[in-house]
């Protein structure tokens, strides 16, 4: 475990194993904690189980074996509202895309605070202050204001990628597990998310992000966690993990490496490119 700033362990998975039926295991041992006012950055190879990883800590899935604890509570049986509660998250895309207003959707995001009151309350006149002003804000900062009242099924992949981190800010959770959020953005939008889910981590919560993106990664993140086959073979800031002796061993030899020049915090970041040479560079 990587030495971090004296914060508070929102979410704590310990041993997390998982194996879909009949299949090989998923996740092998897997520990890790997301602690307050921290953006953490998950990447590893396709198939390295990164997604899965994501679901057995949202509760989607439970573990053969291990737990995740949530302020210091087991999550193991807790309904989906009370973890909706704790843990807001940004899927890669949904299965079937609703045909509702944007705003509807945005607004759905804040149902497990009014367990009490009906979907459809939520989309009238008399939802609470708190519901209105936190839809608003959320769909102020993502952009997607001017499409409250636009059908979700008329956007296109990026619009609706940003439609569904609206939701999860709107949500309110101290925990943030975002999906490959930026998959389908173009690069200035990619900075915007990004931007937002560092934000997110500065105002007290945990983020946690499955990205492919290491350079983005290395601009935003505190922690990088690599997996692969399973397992976390790598932990650490950004230099400490975007190095070729750490990198080199999971995903080949073809990368390049460097550094980027000082950002607004002052700090020259490293970067990582895929290269066509035959070895890497450090």
């Amino acid at each position: 475990m990587v030495e971090t700033k004296d914060t508070v362990a929102l979410m704590a998975a310990k041993e997390l194993h998982f194996a879909y039926t009949s299949e090989a295991p998923i996740l092998r041992g897997v520990d890790l904690e997301l602690r307050a006012g921290e953006l953490v950055a998950l990447f590893g190879p396709n198939g390295a189980g990164k997604s899965t990883l994501l679901k057995v800590i949202g509760g989607l899935l439970s573990p053969s074996q291990g737990s995740v604890r949530v302020g210091g509570d087991s999550i193991d049986g807790w309904s989906t509202l009370k973890r909706a509660q704790h843990m807001a998250r940004m899927p890669q895309g949904l299965d079937a895309w609703p045909d509702m207003k944007v705003g509807d959707l945005v607004r759905a995001g804040r149902y497990c605070h009014r367990p009490t009151r009906s979907w459809r309350g939520l989309f009238m006149t008399d939802a609470a202050p708190g519901d209105h002003s936190a839809v608003q804000a959320a769909m102020e900062q993502t952009g997607t204001l001017d499409w409250q009242d636009r059908s979700v099924r008329e956007l296109s992949g990026g619009e609706r990628e940003r439609v569904l981190m609206a939701r999860a800010l709107a949500q309110g959770s101290s925990i943030l597990l975002a999906d490959e959020p930026t998959r389908s953005l173009d690069p200035s939008h990619q900075l915007e998310a990004f931007g937002l889910l560092k934000n997110q981590a500065s105002q007290g919560k945990a983020v946690l992000v499955v990205t492919h993106d290491w350079n983005l990664a290395s601009q935003f993140a505190d922690r990088l966690v690599c997996l692969a086959q399973g397992q976390i073979v790598a932990e650490g800031t950004p230099e400490q993990v975007l190095r070729a002796p750490v990198l080199g061993p999971v995903f080949g030899s073809q990368l390049h490496f460097g550094t980027l020049p000082p950002g607004s915090d002052g700090e020259a970041r490293p970067f990582v490119l895929p290269w066509s040479g035959t070895e890497a560079s450090d």
